[in-house]
């Protein structure tokens, strides 16, 4: 694992910011590149994502019609076509190519409409993300690709409502987040530093992630949306009694960054996935060129 150790061994752990019962550290770097592939909301007619012409619930076809690539992060929501998607990991998809590419449902009681996708404008919650993280672990060290348990994501996302006392007819993540928006908007209130390049995130209660880019414009693009998402396990963390444990956040950083052993594999577009599951963390790191374009990482031990 010295090549990820390598790759990151030039972050470190800022002071912490507190939202409400959602505490922040901020990930700074001091090497890092300027180039900054597309994301969804900044591609504008660019990219067109869409059903198979034989639609499935685990896959959707991305063209990137620009001269640029194109990143998805693990978790970005997809909202419209027949169900509502999110990406299971993270890629990068080179400019002027197409490509099928791995996604979850997260809407149960839907299966009609149209071909085409639009962004969502949120990223699914840590512990969702985790549970996708860990089904795909297992599925790639199987030899199985990147398969999700779907009736998983399914029964979280309804525990998750049940918990939040929000209520969807097709059982929809997009609808929790849009019945709390009011609750949980004050959340992305934060200014970022101005070599920060992720977040290692914790509330009062566990720890939910680590979010790690390839630099601090692309970190930018996703901090809100981070944000809110954070923001959706720590207000179910609210009702119950803690306090914030900054050492764990500290020793989980560690973990992270000194990781021994990882498994590669290829990536769903461009570059390779390393994985890594040891001393209570899961997590995996998309990387081009000896670049890490986004790292995420969740305790298996919260």
């Amino acid at each position: 694992m010295k090549e990820l150790g390598h790759l990151a061994g030039n972050l470190n752990l800022g002071e912490p910011s507190i939202i409400s019962n959602l505490i922040v550290f901020p990930v700074h770097s001091s090497n890092y590149t300027e180039e900054t592939p597309l994301t969804l909301d900044d591609s504008g007619d660019g990219i067109k994502i869409e059903e198979l012409s034989q639609p499935t619930v685990g896959s959707v076809n991305i063209k990137n019609l620009t001269d640029s690539d194109f990143f998805g992060i693990e978790g970005e929501e997809l909202v419209g076509a027949l169900q509502h998607r999110i990406f299971v990991t993270s890629f990068l998809l080179p400019g002027r190519s197409e490509k099928v590419v791995p996604v979850s449902c997260v809407e149960e009681g839907r299966w009609q409409g149209n071909r085409q996708f639009l962004s969502g404008s949120t990223i699914a919650y840590p512990s969702l993300r985790a549970l996708t993280s860990q089904s795909i672990y297992q599925s790639l060290s199987k030899g199985r690709g990147f398969q999700v348990d779907q009736q998983s994501i399914w029964r979280e996302i309804e525990r998750k409502q049940t918990t939040l006392k929000t209520h969807s007819q097709t059982r929809s993540m997009h609808d929790t987040f849009d019945q709390l928006k009011d609750e949980i908007a004050h959340f992305s209130e934060y200014t970022p530093y101005e070599d920060q390049i992720g977040f290692l995130a914790l509330t009062n209660k566990r720890i939910l992630c680590a979010d790690i880019f390839l630099n601090p414009e692309l970190f930018r693009k996703f901090m809100k949306k981070l944000l809110i998402s954070y923001a959706l396990d720590a207000i179910e963390d609210s009702s119950t009694p803690g306090s914030f444990n900054m050492e764990n956040g500290k020793e989980f950083f560690s973990a992270i960054i000194t990781v021994r052993k990882v498994k590669r594999f290829a990536g769903v577009a461009l570059g390779e996935e390393w994985r890594f599951k040891e001393r209570g963390v899961l997590g995996k790191a998309l990387v081009h060129e000896q670049r890490i374009y986004h790292l995420s990482a969740f305790s298996l031990h919260p």
